[in-house]
């Protein structure tokens, strides 16, 4: 399996060629998080979907909950973060939410055919190949597999369990694959 940044790294040029909004970041190995982080995010989480969170809400709704956040996650790490899309490898080998370059090209020609039913899953990622996953936890706690949601953000070779995919990047995604209107349910 691929580092994460070797991964990014293919999602950025893969997205730079069909002009995709990514960030021009400068070289930065320091990681932007620290212990304080996920508990603020958590915090911020809950000011956007209320307390407690409805897991409804919050589960399957990765793309607008990451777009609606990104910039509240700028301003509290001091970084440009990129909205990210790709798939999730359990460590027993089994995938979610799997995408391919070639779906993404599909999206961005005709747009996505079922917004209700994304086939990617969206996180944020910092320019230190940190990431930032609000919406995670929410579905294992909605799919009985852990007991409780929260908040990833770590360096993605630190997340337990599972490993992420990226396949592109760039935070006008909802846009140019023609989700708009999910966005638009958290009123971004």
């Amino acid at each position: 399996m691929q580092e994460y940044e070797a991964l990014f790294g293919e999602a950025v040029a893969f997205s730079r060629i069909r002009n995709l909004a990514i960030p021009q970041w400068p070289t930065k190995a320091t990681p932007f998080l620290g212990d304080a982080h996920e508990v603020l995010f958590v915090e911020e989480l809950l000011r956007l979907v209320g307390a407690p969170p409805p897991l409804g809400l919050v589960a399957g709704r990765c793309l607008p909950i990451h777009a609606a956040l990104r910039p509240q996650v700028a301003m509290l790490t001091a970084a440009d973060p990129v909205l990210t899309i790709g798939a999730v490898e359990t460590t027993a080998g089994s995938t979610w939410h799997s995408c391919s370059r070639e779906d993404v090209d599909e999206w961005l020609a005709r747009g996505h055919p079922d917004p209700d039913r994304i086939k990617f899953h969206a996180w944020l990622t910092l320019p230190s190949m940190e990431i930032i996953d609000f919406t995670m936890m929410a579905s294992l706690c909605a799919a009985g597999i852990i007991p409780h949601g929260g908040v990833i953000a770590r360096e993605a070779r630190a997340v337990q369990g599972f490993k992420y995919l990226p396949v592109a990047v760039g935070n006008d995604l909802p846009w140019r694959l023609g989700l708009t209107m999910i966005v638009g349910i958290l009123d971004v």
